[in-house]
């Protein structure tokens, strides 16, 4: 959602998105207020579109430009080797800021990993099939656990329903909870196992990708559940989250991702181990040490410069 932004008094204009910017770029124009934000995959920011580009482009040549938050390699680096712009106004946050307050109390951490493995795929569907992000492959991959006699079942946050299954599919096993406000995560988030999230770049339009993990997956981690990702642009090279410690990376490939997760249904404590070195990840990644101070530091900076 774009937001317009109509104060006229302030020294430094902040926003979240490249098109809350560029809502706000006419103000930002006139007035000359100082300004920096954060590029974060989504708000109608894509890779080696012209129009986004070219806009870039003007927004990184204003006088008034004073930096851009980004929280992915993939981006900081689209961004250097596309635009002519200083190394040192690029700010590289990696994660989002995440406010665990609200669950401090709330998180179990006598969840068993024994018995049914209850299998988390949680996300809004933005598209036909939600392939981007990787509903269909989900799908598939919950199919051939089922076929193969696994004691599992299928819980599904979002926008999906029991018409996103084809006829073909036992729908006995699925449970679609429909969205639900974070206050309602740790009902169910307490009593899943692993979340599945085979997200897809450049699927849902061309240029367009997802950060690295989903949202949904840092509160999944939070929760103590196994991280199985896919990560296309190669994010987890560079920020710690290491295969087969802190999370499962998934290829794509459907028999690869299969055997992988079959490997963690059959040792649960190995899935339980990764699932508790992903809330350890995710607390300290995400913490507001590690995301809001840095930002609160890089604003007193340019305020003072």
């Amino acid at each position: 959602m774009k937001r317009l932004f109509n104060g006229y008094n302030t020294k430094l204009f902040y926003c979240l998105f490249y098109d809350n910017l560029l809502a706000n770029l006419s103000f930002l124009r006139k007035s000359k207020t100082p300004f920096i934000f954060t590029l974060y995959p989504g708000g109608g920011f894509l890779f080696n579109n012209p129009i986004v580009d070219k806009n870039l482009h003007e927004i990184f040549s204003l006088s008034n430009f004073k930096g851009v938050i980004v929280n992915q390699y993939a981006t900081r680096n689209y961004i250097e080797s596309n635009f002519t712009i200083k190394k040192e106004s690029i700010f590289l946050i990696p994660g989002v800021p995440f406010n665990d307050t609200v669950y401090l109390d709330k998180v179990n951490f006598l969840k068993e990993f024994s018995g049914k493995l209850k299998i988390l795929f949680m996300a809004q569907k933005n598209m036909a099939g939600g392939k981007d992000k990787g509903f269909d492959f989900f799908i598939s991959i919950s199919k051939i656990l089922i076929r193969k006699g696994y004691d599992v079942c299928f819980e599904i946050i979002g926008n999906f329903d029991e018409s996103d299954l084809d006829s073909q599919t036992d729908q006995s096993y699925y449970f679609f909870h429909g969205r639900l406000n974070e206050d309602q995560f740790p009902a169910v988030l307490n009593e899943t196992h692993m979340i599945i999230s085979p997200n897809k770049p450049f699927v849902l339009k061309p240029g367009s990708f997802d950060g690295f993990p989903l949202g949904t997956c840092v509160i999944a981690g939070y929760f103590i559940n196994g991280l199985f990702l896919t990560d296309f642009l190669e994010e987890s090279h560079s920020t710690g989250w290491i295969d087969g410690y802190n999370f499962c990376k998934l290829d794509g490939d459907l028999d690869n991702s299969c055997n992988k997760i079959i490997l963690y249904i059959n040792n649960r404590e190995k899935l339980k181990k990764i699932a508790l070195n992903a809330r350890e990840k995710v607390k300290n990644d995400y913490s507001f040490r590690n995301q809001i101070i840095p930002r609160i530091e890089l604003f007193k900076t340019i305020l003072l410069s």
